[in-house]
C-alpha cells in the first residue's frame, strides 16, 4: 500500500507559486510542503496523527514532544532557510483532535474559522485546521499499540546524503528502508541529522604523552639543555676573516 502525498505548490488564495524557499537571481530552488491523508475511519487506532505544527526559528529549542523537519526526503537538503518545522504525532487511539488539513496563503488570513496560524516563511502564511476526531471503540487495538520513535516516511528514491549512521555514533538512526509502508507516516521530510567535518575520525592521544609509552617515544621528549659555553661555542662568531680583510685593504 503507498500513500499518495498532497503537493502544496500553490498558494489556496491566489494560486501563486507556494515554494518556501526563497531563490536567488541566478538559481532557482523549490521546497514545497508535501503531507499525506487517510480516512479515519479505516485508520488503524495505533497509526500516529499530526496534532500540531510549529515553525521555529533556526537555532531555537524544539518544542517537547515534537520532531523536527531538517532536511527533504528526496534529495536530503537544507528543508528551509532560517526556519524549522516541527511536527508533533500521537497514536490515533490518544488524539481526539487531529490536523486534517494544511494551506499555504499568500497574504495573512483576518477570517479563518477552524484554522490556526502556523507562521510565515518566505512571505507566505502557513495554516492549518484542527478538526475533532474522536477517540476509536476499539480496545483490543489500542492494548496492543506500541509508542515507537515517530519518524517521517523514507523516500524510494536513493538520496546523495552520505550514510549518517557510519559517520558519527550519537547520530540519529535512519528509519530502515522496507517493502511495507512504514506505521509512522508524516510529511514528505526527514532529518538527516549534522555531519561535521571530523565526523568519524577517531581521536588518539599521542603515544609520547601515554604514561606506559615505549622508551622509544620517551627519549623524544627529555630536552637536552646546553650550557652557556656550549652556545658560544656553537653560535660565537667572532669576525676574524672580517678584520683580516680590512686590514690588508687599507
Amino acid at each position: 500500500m503507498m500513500f499518495c502525498f498532497l503537493q502544496l505548490s500553490r498558494t489556496e488564495d491566489s494560486a501563486d507559486d507556494a515554494s518556501l524557499w526563497s531563490s536567488g537571481l541566478l538559481s532557482r530552488r523549490t521546497r514545497y510542503l508535501c503531507y499525506a491523508s487517510e480516512n479515519i475511519n479505516t485508520c488503524a487506532a495505533q497509526k500516529p496523527v499530526l496534532v500540531n505544527l510549529v515553525l521555529a526559528d533556526d537555532g531555537d529549542h524544539i518544542p517537547a514532544n515534537h520532531q523536527a523537519v531538517y532536511n527533504t526526503i528526496d534529495t536530503g537538503e537544507r528543508a528551509l532557510k532560517r526556519k524549522v518545522l516541527c511536527a508533533k504525532f500521537s497514536p490515533r487511539y490518544t488524539a481526539p483532535r487531529a490536523i486534517t488539513k494544511v494551506c499555504v496563503y499568500s497574504r495573512p488570513r483576518t477570517q479563518a474559522p477552524g484554522y490556526s496560524h502556523v507562521g510565515e516563511i518566505n512571505s507566505l502564511q502557513i495554516y492549518c485546521k484542527q478538526t475533532d476526531i474522536g477517540l476509536p471503540n476499539n480496545s483490543s487495538e489500542r492494548s496492543s499499540a506500541q509508542i515507537k520513535p515517530m519518524l517521517p516516511p523514507v523516500s524510494s528514491q536513493s538520496s546523495t546524503v552520505p550514510d549518517a549512521n557510519r559517520l558519527y555514533p550519537s547520530l540519529p538512526l535512519l528509519p530502515p528502508t522496507s517493502n511495507s509502508v512504514s506505521a509512522y507516516e508524516a510529511f514528505a521530510t526527514t532529518r538527516r541529522g549534522t555531519v561535521y567535518p571530523l565526523s568519524g575520525i577517531p581521536f588518539e592521544l599521542n603515544k609520547r604523552f601515554l604514561a606506559d609509552g615505549s622508551d622509544e617515544y620517551r627519549t623524544n621528549v627529555v630536552s637536552k639543555y646546553k650550557s652557556p659555553d656550549d652556545i658560544n661555542s656553537e653560535f660565537q662568531y667572532r669576525f676574524d676573516q672580517e678584520r683580516f680583510l680590512l686590514a690588508t685593504s687599507t
